[in-house]
């Protein structure tokens, strides 16, 4: 912890090698610091005291694609809110209390990758599959991991809710299907769920 007037260090604490934060940065929830790679780490923001620890394998699996070529960007950013983390872990969504690194639920195994997870009233809804990197000799190199689609929870319980992979070719009409591709960033106001897909805007 450094402040940022004077830039003199307030705490220093050495975390355990195989924490690594690479793609997590810290997020600051009332007295409290939060890290959510490779589990849930929680420690006191005025003097880097310890609060909880979960150890939490948050790798997606079969998203390895040999030594040193892990998936990059495949969980969603943890979202925190009245003292409970709702975090990615491979294709799963876990509710941590980060006062005391107890798993409150898990969701069942959603069967894609996870890369963006909001709060939505009771609800938390997740995007699934994409594109992702892993660097090979150096150079990126890119894996397509389906299926695609919008999966709703419940945020009590981690139970789905609703599941969509489909839609119809028209919106607003039933018709021909056709399967959800890659997808831009989802939107969620007054319960309605935005998104954009194969050249067109849909609202869930």
């Amino acid at each position: 912890g450094v402040d940022i007037e004077t830039g003199q260090i307030n705490f220093l604490y050495a975390l355990p090698e195989e924490i690594s934060y690479a793609e997590a940065p810290p997020q600051i929830v009332g007295d409290l610091v939060v890290l959510d790679w490779a589990g849930l780490h929680t420690f006191k923001a005025t003097d880097g005291t310890p609060v909880a620890s979960l150890k939490l394998d948050r790798a997606l699996k079969g998203g390895t694609l040999g030594k040193k070529k892990a998936l990059s960007n495949t969980n969603g950013m943890t979202q925190i809110e009245k003292g409970i983390a709702y975090m990615v872990a491979g294709d799963q969504v876990v509710a941590v209390d980060i006062h005391t690194g107890a798993i409150k639920w898990q969701s069942p195994e959603l069967k894609s990758a996870l890369p963006e997870l909001q709060i939505a009233g009771d609800k938390l809804v997740a995007r699934m599959g994409g594109n992702f990197v892993y660097y090979e000799a150096g150079k990126p190199n890119f894996k397509e991991l389906t299926p695609y689609g919008v999966v709703v929870l419940d945020k009590a319980t981690g139970q789905v809710l609703t599941e969509t992979k489909t839609l119809d070719e028209k919106s607003g009409r039933k018709g021909k299907k056709f399967e959800i591709t890659l997808t831009t960033p989802l939107r969620v106001r007054d319960n309605v769920l935005y998104f954009a897909t194969r050249g067109t805007l849909r609202a869930l």
